[in-house]
């Protein structure tokens, strides 16, 4: 079902990067995961790997990083050109409970949804579905 998939985990918390990889492989049985540890390093990924043969993008932004933070991350992925954007649909994935914060994630227009850590399946599986 998740196949033609791609998901991309931008986070630097080992933990919560072993969470979701095994929610995304064990639970959605998804194949295609790649994780980086911060906005910088997911905005390379997109300039090097995407849009790939025709898959859809899910990816799974912190908010708290080191290098460039999910906010940064936001306003540059704004700035790539629309073909960079085709397809993907971003979650923020963050245990902030900062009123302002999780008002200007649910505010930016690329982002679907703000989701609590640690990542849960169910929810994850109704959004994508």
């Amino acid at each position: 079902m998740y196949e033609h998939y791609s998901f991309l985990v931008v986070e630097d918390i080992a933990v919560d990067q072993y969470i979701a990889r095994h929610v995304l492989s064990e639970s959605l049985h998804a194949a295609d995961i790649s994780i980086v540890n911060n906005g910088s390093e997911g905005l390379d990924w997109i300039n090097t790997h995407w849009p790939r043969n025709g898959k859809k993008l899910i990816l799974l932004l912190d908010i708290q990083m080191p290098v460039m933070n999910g906010f940064a991350f936001l306003e540059a992925y704004d700035k790539l050109p629309g073909t960079s954007k085709t397809d993907t649909t971003i979650f923020v994935l963050s245990s902030t409970l900062n009123r302002d914060d999780i008002k200007r994630v649910e505010n930016n227009q690329y982002v679907t949804k703000f989701l609590n850590k640690p990542l849960d399946e169910d929810v994850l599986k109704k959004l994508i579905e």
